[in-house]
């Protein structure tokens, strides 16, 4: 059996997006996982910003939302998706015109040479009109003071998916699988502004399940929180290796 094809992990996304692409189909998930994670970096814990992959019926895994949270600065019911990024990475602004609407194609630019993905994500963000100052203050939400371990998962989520190809790795944070486990598994459920959960699993094993605060509530073998462990000293890298080990896929 051929040693699987990975992608050395690594704090730099950007390197990673570069190894992905050179190694596997340059049309996959690799550059909105990339930019997701760049723009998630910037805008969830000052904007209140959520970055979910999506499932559409019947189609499977839809590309990354991105998603207002429910929190005190933005109101407390559920927030329409602001647009997306596309399973290949363009950038789709669904405010003026609904989902499929008011796409940017970054996939092809980047596919064609006509810009780098470190321009590609300046370019998504300008698409999205993500303000770059909160239109409102924060300063008591959850997501300003806590906002960092979510952003830490997301960055684990998107190292995984650039390590792996597309097919190989399941990941999924949206709120959905929310509804599906956390009052299975989460003794915290109950908590106002929760933090979500991460979901990270391969085909055919059982998914490790993290919540957003870091908390390890499902994993084969039991675990600190991820949180606990990286302000401890732990890499990313490391961290991601974890994941994968739990995951079964060393």
């Amino acid at each position: 059996m051929a040693p699987r094809k990975t992608v050395p992990l690594s704090p730099d996304l950007a390197q990673m997006l570069a190894g992905h692409r050179k190694k596997f189909k340059e049309q996959d998930w690799a550059l909105a996982w990339y930019l997701a994670a760049e723009c998630c970096a910037r805008f969830h814990a000052s904007h209140g910003l959520a970055f979910e992959p999506i499932a559409h019926s019947g189609l499977g895994y839809y590309g990354i939302a991105v998603r207002p949270l429910a929190c005190k600065a933005n109101g407390h019911s559920n927030q329409p998706i602001l647009g997306r990024f596309t399973i290949c990475g363009d950038a789709e602004n669904w405010v003026p015109g609904g989902p499929g609407s008011n796409r940017l194609g970054l996939s092809g630019m980047l596919h064609e040479g006509k810009i780098t993905p470190e321009e590609a994500l300046p370019a998504a963000i300008r698409h999205l009109r993500l303000p770059l100052i909160p239109l409102e203050n924060h300063y008591r939400c959850r997501h300003k003071a806590r906002g960092a371990s979510y952003v830490l998962l997301f960055r684990l989520s998107a190292m995984l998916a650039l390590h792996l190809p597309m097919g190989e790795v399941s990941l999924w944070n949206d709120w959905e699988a929310f509804d599906r486990l956390a009052r299975e598994c989460d003794p915290h459920v109950g908590k106002k502004e929760h933090p979500g959960l991460f979901l990270f699993g391969l085909s055919g094993d059982e998914n490790v399940v993290i919540a957003g605060d870091g908390r390890v509530l499902r994993s084969r073998d039991p675990s600190p929180s991820l949180w606990e462990r990286h302000m401890a000293g732990e890499s990313e890298v490391a961290l991601a290796r974890w994941l994968l080990d739990q995951m079964k896929a060393s």
